[in-house]
Parts: C-alpha cells; structure tokens; sequence
C-alpha cells in the first residue's frame, strides 16, 4: 500500500473552491470520502487559506460582533 502525505490541493485546488458555499465544498469532499484516510491523510492547517469565506457570505467585511454570530451558528450545529 502507497500512503502519500499531500496538502488537499492536489485533489481540491483552492480554485476549484473558490467561491463556493459550504455545502458545495462539502460535496466536493465527499465525493472524495473514501481516499481520506486511506490514499490521502490532511494535517489541518487553520492559520492558511480563505475558509472563512465559506461560512457567510462577507464573513471577512463583517464586524467582530457579527463574525462572532455566525460562528456561534456553527458551534451550536
């Protein structure tokens, strides 16, 4: 068994995300579902790439209060 140690993009380039919903991204990674894990193993990076963007639509150009909402909607998921 190969077991390769890639960053997402060589499946998922961020341009292919770009500007797509959550749940789109989540259809995407669930097309892929089952070579996580097994071909493909991700180390999460939180401090890189725009994933904020996919949470609310100007998530970025909101206020801290407003940001904090959203999150808050995701938490309580």
């Amino acid at each position: 068994m190969s077991l390769y140690i890639w960053a997402i993009t060589p499946v998922i380039s961020q341009s292919a995300q770009k500007g797509k919903t959550l749940a789109e991204r989540n259809g995407i990674i669930d097309a892929h579902k089952e070579d996580f894990g097994t071909t493909f193993v991700v180390f999460p990076n939180p401090a890189y790439g725009s994933w904020v963007s996919a949470l609310a639509k100007g998530y970025q150009n909101l206020s801290p209060e407003e940001q904090k909402q959203v999150n808050n909607q995701y938490l309580q998921q």
